[in-house]
């Protein structure tokens, strides 16, 4: 069996600046998604997922600058973006009540930025209320075109933005749910947490204080509810 879904989204912002009531600029979002689900066997599943994102407008920073021989000068980014993402998913059964899952995603755009994420998976019920999960994730890109730690020259296109440098991250969390209140067919109530071990290296960042390469470590803890009726 073969299920197949589909998506649009289009969202628009006006990007202004504190403090310069004179600022403001626009930026068009459109994302287009296709995806197909695959019945493998009866304890094997296998998703693949398409996307195509379109942004036109302002796309930098009003707040942001680059380094011209350690000379600060504003952002200038292009004014538009598209972008292609594939991703590979495959969830299966094991054990009692448990779940194994690996996904493998594979990005790139016209800013020249290439990423790769790569995430492995388990789930497990443990009675018939809580849910438990562990996952690890992998994720490194390269940098955009037009991205430098120092330009040696004034160029069209000029970003320190950390987010277009090469860098990778992990990921390691892990996630508990328990359904609070449930009825087959008519609604169903969930609380739980989650906390996520992260940790940044970058490796044509450095930070202005120091001077060295910068990375950061994060814990990230949330708790959520859910409804669904």
């Amino acid at each position: 069996m073969t299920t197949v879904n589909v998506g649009y989204t289009h969202g628009w912002d006006t990007v202004m600046k504190h403090g310069d009531p004179s600022f403001s600029q626009p930026a068009d979002h459109w994302q287009y998604r296709l995806g197909a689900t695959q019945v493998l066997t009866a304890r094997w599943l296998m998703t693949l997922n398409l996307e195509a994102i379109a942004d036109d407008g302002y796309l930098a920073s009003p707040y942001r600058v680059a380094r011209v021989f350690g000379a600060a000068v504003p952002e200038v980014d292009p004014s538009t973006r598209s972008s292609r993402a594939a991703q590979l998913r495959v969830v299966g059964s094991v054990g009692a009540n448990g779940a194994v899952r690996a996904e493998y995603r594979y990005f790139w755009d016209t800013w020249d930025i290439h990423a790769n994420t790569t995430e492995l998976g388990y789930s497990q019920y443990a009675g018939s209320r809580w849910l438990l999960d562990a996952y690890a994730r992998y994720y490194s890109q390269g940098h955009a075109l037009f991205y430098s730690n120092d330009f040696t020259s004034e160029m069209q296109y000029m970003s320190r933005n950390r987010q277009l440098s090469t860098f990778n991250d992990v990921g390691l969390g892990a996630k508990a749910s328990y359904t609070a209140l449930r009825e087959a067919g008519r609604y169903e109530v969930k609380v739980g947490a989650e906390f996520e071990r992260l940790s940044f290296h970058y490796n044509d960042f450095t930070d202005i204080r120091t001077g060295q390469l910068y990375s950061f470590n994060a814990n990230v803890f949330e708790l959520f509810v859910s409804a669904l009726f």
